[in-house]
């Protein structure tokens, strides 16, 4: 049978088929248990919610966290791509990303990278797709994927994600760049910060 909730097929009547349905839907319907690590590096802190940085740089066992995150996120985002790719070894994309636990559960992920080909739009423009490339910018920072659990969207989370991520990085809402396409909710973040116009960074 199909599980309604995560959507795992499995077999009622096999106990390993039960365990292991049990442990995914935990993941996938509360969010992945991360509790609190010595490696930790917790950059905002507000009530029961927190905001992890992991970098290129970070212990093995914080990037394997963001790598399991996205996985369970791009369950429904369909990223073209691994979402926690650019975590590996050190280099010119110096690939952050910013987790956001909740008591003890992961319940949103934002991937931000340094990128050279900058765009600026409209968005206007950027509906009839033209955009004018900007070949003296330097690299800046883009936004490359954001995602919020389904039981914590609608409380202004992606929101407050990506602003501490940019006052992380010393990055100005002018200066950040986005990597689309958008999904919905996606292009409503990056209209909401950048409400006229805003730079495309691949």
């Amino acid at each position: 049978m199909d599980c309604p909730d995560c959507g795992m097929g499995y077999c009622p009547d096999a106990p390993a088929d039960r365990k292991e349905h049990s442990d995914y839907h935990d993941k996938v319907v509360h969010g992945l248990r991360i509790r609190p690590a010595t490696s930790d590096q917790v950059i905002a802190a507000q009530s029961d919610c927190q905001i992890l940085l992991v970098t290129q740089r970070s212990k093995l066992i914080q990037r394997d966290r963001v790598r399991e995150i996205g996985t369970l996120a791009n369950r429904e985002t369909r990223f073209d791509g691994g979402v926690a790719a650019g975590l590996g070894a050190p280099d010119a994309s110096d690939t952050h990303a910013y987790v956001l636990r909740r008591a003890v559960r992961a319940v949103g992920l934002l991937m931000i990278h340094r990128c050279s080909k900058i765009w600026r739009t409209s968005w206007a423009e950027y509906a009839q797709g033209k955009w004018k490339q900007l070949p003296e910018h330097p690299p800046t920072w883009s936004i490359a994927y954001i995602w919020i659990h389904r039981e914590h969207r609608r409380r202004g989370y992606a929101s407050a994600l990506a602003r501490t991520a940019l006052k992380d990085l010393n990055c100005p809402l002018e200066a950040v760049g986005f990597y689309p396409p958008f999904t919905e909710a996606g292009e409503a973040l990056a209209r909401s910060l950048c409400p006229t116009t805003f730079l495309i960074a691949k």
